[in-house]
């Protein structure tokens, strides 16, 4: 599997840029990740601590020198600061599938930050990585991150029963999906 570059230039709008995950981000990643919808909705651990933070910048690491997975943080274009986290992972290079996932922090909410960050990354995915195939899979009770997928181009495709499951609780998932073909006229 080949290793996977950031973007260049990187992926920006007029007000987030999606950049690079750093050691000196995991005090702030640490303080967005203590968020109770955050812990619900994702798979990250909770309580989440600076040394579960760290873990994960060594994951993003590896998962992109192997080729499976990019991560990045959603930064205020102007002033640098945390707005979200954002990334494709389980990559299949054989099928050119991958799965985006993101979190917003509780300030950054309702102002199209995620929305703006998983458009920007499918985009690029579908282009400039090749893949052929993007999903997102959300919590059947996460309707908020079901309406980022449509807004961002994503076509609901089915509901994935007891597809999930993480500390101590299992779940059905939304599965949403975007293919080159979806990009066709949509904007950028």
């Amino acid at each position: 599997m080949p290793e996977i570059e950031y973007p260049q230039p990187r992926l920006s709008d007029e007000s987030i840029a999606l950049r690079k995950p750093r050691e000196e981000d995991a005090a702030t990643v640490t303080a967005a990740c203590q968020d109770p919808l955050i812990a619900r909705f994702t798979l990250v651990p909770s309580p989440y601590s600076e040394d579960d933070a760290r873990g994960w910048l060594r994951i993003a690491d590896r998962e992109r020198r192997e080729g499976t997975g990019l991560h990045m943080l959603a930064v205020n274009a102007e002033g640098g600061e945390l707005q979200g986290a954002v990334g494709i992972n389980a990559i299949t290079w054989q099928h050119r599938v991958g799965q985006i996932g993101y979190w917003v922090a509780p300030e950054a909410r309702r102002r199209g930050v995620v929305m703006r960050s998983v458009r920007l990354l499918a985009h690029w995915a579908l282009g400039d990585l090749g893949m052929a195939r993007v999903e997102i899979r959300v919590d059947v009770e996460n309707e908020p991150s079901q309406l980022v997928a449509e807004a961002a181009g994503f076509i609901r495709e089915a509901v994935l029963r007891s597809r999930a499951e993480s500390k101590g609780r299992r779940w059905d998932e939304v599965m949403f999906s975007l293919l080159p073909e979806d990009l066709e006229g949509a904007e950028k």
